[in-house]
């Protein structure tokens, strides 16, 4: 399964918000660029049209100090980044715990496990879409092209989670396991759903009625 590495993810974010500590958004050149003070409250802003405003604050956070406001398509980028490393940890404890399972259980656990794989091979598709979005070489006329790849990477990524989310219990695993298991998916799932709406955000404003 492709995967995007911890030390891409790190440039990926430091592109984001530390080239010339400008918004980079070739397809959006009239976006304001404003002083400290208005990020913490515009991203909480943002934070609050999303399922999940109290996750999705804690995401963002170190962000809030920024010298200037970043663009929907920026936060979007981050959690999307945060959201493959949280599919990505789930996928290894699922590994890991199919080492020692058998039996039926074991066979819940592959089906689960190759949802979760499609997930981040779904998130890794969106990450390289968003990032043609940021490039300034980016044509305006790809961009919508570009939007909509995002939108159905992001869309099937949340919907492998949820097939595993509400899949069958690991029949009679011990309690701890089922747990642990449980808010794993359930965290993957949440940040998913969280770069969707950020992301929509974002798309909005191409979306003229």
């Amino acid at each position: 399964m492709a995967q995007i590495s911890n030390h891409f993810l790190s440039l990926l974010l430091i592109s984001i918000f530390c080239i010339s500590g400008t918004v980079v958004e070739s397809s959006n050149p009239s976006y304001p660029r404003r002083q400290s003070g208005a990020a913490a409250a515009y991203i909480r802003a943002a934070c609050d049209n999303t399922s999940y405003p109290a996750l999705c604050m804690h995401y963002l956070s170190m962000y809030a100090n920024s010298s200037t406001i970043p663009s929907p398509l920026q936060l979007s980028q981050v959690v999307l980044s945060v959201s493959l490393n949280r599919v990505q940890s789930t996928s290894s404890y699922i590994s890991k715990e199919l080492r020692a399972t058998k039996g039926m259980e074991r066979q819940i656990l592959e089906d689960c496990l190759e949802l979760i794989n499609m997930s981040t091979d779904a998130l890794s598709d969106s990450i390289r879409e968003v990032h043609a979005l940021v490039s300034p070489r980016t044509p305006i006329d790809d961009v919508l092209e570009h939007i909509s790849n995002v939108e159905d990477s992001v869309s099937a990524a949340m919907t492998f989670v949820s097939d595993c989310t509400d899949g069958e219990s690991p029949g009679e695993k011990k309690r701890k396991f089922k747990g642990t298991m449980k808010r794993k998916l359930l965290n993957a799932e949440q940040s998913v759903t969280i770069v969707l709406d950020l992301f929509d955000q974002y798309a909005g404003r191409y979306y003229k009625p």
